[in-house]
């Protein structure tokens, strides 16, 4: 069936939108009625006003987080490394939350970190918060190191406690000492660190699914990760981020940024002021910005940011008042908190205005008696509030023959919004209607509110009917048309339906059996007239399979039937006396040859016949080979002649189990060498276009080659003994021997250097051959005269060239004309003889040498002869 979407002649879109108010409700939003930080200090904005009073924090908290209820209400508060209920408790898993050495009546790894600490409700989950945990500078090698742990308020009786598990997890490591949360425009909070070894900012995202490990990465020309002291503060309006950088040792810089709370990326970078900063604010109308000074006057600057331009915003730069290392916090009351001395805060009263208006005070809270500031105030919770927005549901009503699909549906918010769902299953903006009814679309805007959109839609003068077509089959009368209306819809209807010529064929909802064609519907009721345009197609349902063009006989044969879907029947003819009427039929040949297959295929309408061949090839059960010689000598071919025809095959692969290798050859004689001795088995596989591979098995008798082994290259001596030549190798009896000298005898005498070769032949016929060469290695050539005049030529006299390396021993002495020995050494290395006797030169003239050498195969020889004294 096809279904048109028809319009009428005057059809024109509509686009409805909800216009009417908006009621909302906000769940789990955390409000910071309640702060504790320092060493025991806290301040209460219950009753609209701050009222100190003494918490159990202690140690140093510089960096502390405290955060309450929906309603207010404290839930517990941490220096980064121990946690406390509300009711001043340390929770019983609340400890070393880093897993560094700590002391909760001391330093630890947190307390002293500018902003050590920060709690973050997990998105979606009104139970469950994070604690983020930054080390301190005291932390030595360890600076910089942030985890992250879980606490579950339902744990320990609704006190709460932090899960054991994922406990103290590291998430980043050398980081400076600023952190701050703030929330995302997409039901999302983004954690905000300095990485000191890259020089950037990382915004780590927290959705309802946990913590990305994909920060957010903005990186800007300024090199200041040396300044690890200070803190980040984000405007309420989440548009710009302040940081103060500073050194305990002195310098720094105070840094203003744009924010994307949709990205949590930074942009824009402003330097303003000098030296170093440490705590930063905004206004509750984000227009100033509030930072205390590192400088010796110890002042506490404000800056327009209404102003435009860096250069302009720095010319706004007024100091407030002054006041001691301290952090800057904007009270629920929109005042901003700091620490004057120890054991007071002070207040700016007015800080949206400018100048002294902002109204300054030192002094305005005395803390509680045990209680002391310690520079820090709670780093600020960002308050995720996820709401929810409904309108009252639009009321519809559609004109005369309105066209539902032309219809669309669009939901209050325009694109900012995500998460589209609309009750029909669309997940856009808008929505084209399917008729009358109840729509209703959900969605969230920025920063995480939840819209409910409802439309009630009704049509009293009638819903432009539907048309669905039943396609011709090609050149037959048999297609049909019907129209339709919604369930919902009782308007009375009447209907005509006429031919491309204007003829008329039928009266009613339903058209039948008529060829394709161009036709037209007059739909009238007592109100509306209009005629719609019927196209009618002509349709061509094939019909159609595939197979394999090759199979082997009595395999099981598969048919992919791929015929339309129009098709219900199906019969088929196998070319064999086979038949089946399956969509999928299975059919066996059990004789090889080729076959034609048919396919009639069987419709509502339209019918096709369709052909197809294919070869079924023999299945050989087995197969044999003639192979020639019987039996061979190692390293000898055997030949392989086929027993057997078959245009099927396709080759043969031949393996000898004994060498294991493996061959492919064509499918016809071969000969293969086979080099293992012995009763050598082998097989030879046929491989087959189509059908099975098939074996053959058999074996054949290999004479292994006569072992010989002559002596290694050996060395004749001059006036040597002669060498004996034989094979080393143990020769069975009946083995004949051939040298190349001629001689048949197992050994022979050599005197004269060159190859000698020995060819040996066993009783089955096989023969081997082995050869050795002898070197000449002694020579009598010794020098005639030497001149020891100190030029590095001939300056000593030594039978060197005898002595190479054959030679063991040397044993020479040399004597003037009377008889005199003059020099004498046994030593086969050093220069020999200088010309000197007892240190005196001796004169020029003829000396006489012995030399007795002995060489490597235990062979003496003697040399004496004249050597000439040159002066």
């Amino acid at each position: 069936m096809i279904y048109f979407n028809l319009k009428t002649r005057s059809s024109s879109k509509a686009i409805f939108l909800i216009l009417l108010s908006y009621y909302s409700c906000s769940i789990q939003a955390q409000q910071e009625n309640i702060w504790v930080f320092g060493q025991r200090a806290g301040l209460d904005f219950s009753s609209g006003r701050p009222v100190a009073f003494e918490s159990a924090i202690s140690g140093f908290g510089e960096g502390c987080a405290s955060v309450c209820d929906k309603d207010g209400k404290l839930l517990f508060y941490t220096e980064g490394t121990y946690v406390w209920d509300r009711e001043g408790k340390p929770m019983p898993n609340g400890y070393k939350l880093t897993g560094l050495p700590a002391n909760a009546d001391q330093y630890t790894a947190t307390s002293s970190t500018s902003q050590g600490a920060l709690i973050v409700p997990l998105p979606g989950s009104p139970f469950l918060y994070y604690i983020f945990s930054l080390t301190a500078v005291e932390a030595g090698a360890d600076l910089g190191r942030l985890y992250y742990s879980i606490v579950d308020m339902r744990l320990n009786g609704g006190m709460g406690d932090v899960q054991p598990a994922g406990k103290g997890t590291l998430l980043d490591t050398l980081l400076t000492e600023h952190m701050a949360g703030v929330t995302g425009d997409r039901c999302n909070i983004w954690i905000i660190v300095y990485s000191r070894k890259q020089q950037e900012f990382r915004a780590i995202e927290i959705t309802a699914s946990g913590i990305s490990s994909q920060p957010a990465i903005s990186k800007f020309n300024q090199q200041n990760g040396q300044y690890v002291l200070g803190r980040i503060n984000v405007s309420p309006n989440r548009k710009k981020l302040a940081i103060g950088r500073s050194l305990s040792s002195g310098g720094g810089s105070l840094e203003l940024y744009d924010f994307d709370p949709a990205t949590g990326y930074l942009h824009n970078p402003v330097t303003l002021g000098k030296y170093g900063y440490y705590g930063v604010c905004f206004s509750a109308d984000n227009s100033k910005l509030y930072a205390r000074h590192m400088a010796a006057a110890s002042s506490i600057e404000q800056y327009d940011l209404s102003r435009p331009g860096a250069e302009s915003i720095n010319n706004s730069r007024f100091v407030v008042g002054a006041s001691p290392f301290t952090d800057l916090k904007r009270g629920p009351d929109g005042k901003i908190y700091f620490q004057s001395r120890s054991n007071y805060i002070g207040i700016i009263h007015q800080p949206n205005l400018a100048g002294a208006l902002c109204r300054y005070q030192d002094t305005a809270i005395l803390l509680q008696p045990n209680s002391s500031m310690h520079a820090g105030l709670p780093n600020a919770v960002p308050l995720y509030q996820r709401q929810i927005q409904q309108a009252p549901a639009h009321y519809y009503t559609g004109p005369c023959f309105a066209d539902p699909e032309q219809q669309i549906l669009k939901a209050r918010n325009d694109s900012s919004g995500w998460n589209y769902l609309w009750n029909n299953g669309w997940t856009g903006l808008e929505t084209a209607i399917t008729g009358p009814g109840t729509y209703w679309v959900s969605y969230y805007t920025a920063p995480c509110i939840a819209h409910t959109d409802t439309f009630h839609v009704a049509f009293p003068l009638g819903v432009l009917p539907r048309v669905m077509v039943q396609p011709a089959c090609k050149d037959r009368a048999n297609a049909t048309a019907y129209a339709y209306t919604y369930a919902e819809d009782t308007v009375t209807y009447h209907y005509e339906w006429r031919n491309s010529s204007g003829v008329r064929q039928a009266v009613g909802d339903t058209l039948g059996n008529v060829p394709g064609g161009i036709y037209t519907l007059r739909i009238q009721t007592p109100s509306c007239d209009t005629i719609l345009t019927v196209p009618i197609p002509e349709e061509t349902y094939r019909a159609g399979f595939d197979h394999p063009a090759l199979v082997c006989a009595e395999d099981e044969l598969y048919f992919n039937n791929l015929s339309d879907n129009h098709f219900q029947q199906f019969e088929w003819s196998f070319g064999d006396g086979g038949t089946a009427t399956g969509r999928f039929p299975q059919h066996r040949y059990n004789q090889p040859g080729k076959y034609r297959v048919r396919l009639i295929a069987v419709g509502a309408v339209c019918t096709d016949t369709v052909y197809g061949e294919l070869q079924v090839d023999n299945r050989l059960a087995s197969f044999s080979f003639q192979k020639s010689p019987a039996q061979l000598c190692a390293g000898q071919q055997l030949d392989f002649a086929p027993l057997f025809k078959d245009s099927t095959l396709l080759h043969f692969e031949i393996q000898l189990f004994a060498e294991g290798v493996a061959a492919i050859v064509p499918p016809s004689s071969f000969r293969w060498t086979v080099d293992q001795s012995g009763r050598v088995p082998f097989q030879i596989t046929g491989v087959f276009r189509a059908c099975p591979e098939s074996v053959f098995y058999d074996t054949v008798l290999v004479y292994p080659l006569p072992s010989i082994q002559i002596d290694r290259d050996s060395l004749l001596c001059f006036r040597g003994y002669p060498l004996t030549l034989s094979n080393l190798s143990e020769s069975p009896p009946g083995t004949q021997y051939l040298w190349n000298t001629g001689a048949t005898t197992p050994s022979i005498q050599v005197t004269d250097i060159g190859i000698y070769s020995l060819t040996l032949t066993n009783n089955a016929g096989c023969s081997g051959t082995a050869s050795v060469r002898i070197h000449k290695d002694c020579y009598s050539d010794i020098p005639n005269a030497f001149s020891p005049n100190g030029d590095g030529s001939n300056d000593f006299f030594y039978p060197r060239q005898l002595l190479t390396s054959s030679a063991r021993k040397c044993h020479l002495k040399i004597f003037n004309r009377w008889g005199q020995m003059v020099f004498e050494t046994r030593l086969k290395e050093g220069r020999g003889w200088d010309g000197r006797f007892n240190g005196t030169d001796q004169p020029a003239g003829l000396y006489i040498y012995h030399a007795n050498i002995m060489f490597e195969n235990g062979q003496e020889e003697q040399y004496q002869g004249n050597v000439t004294l040159v002066r």
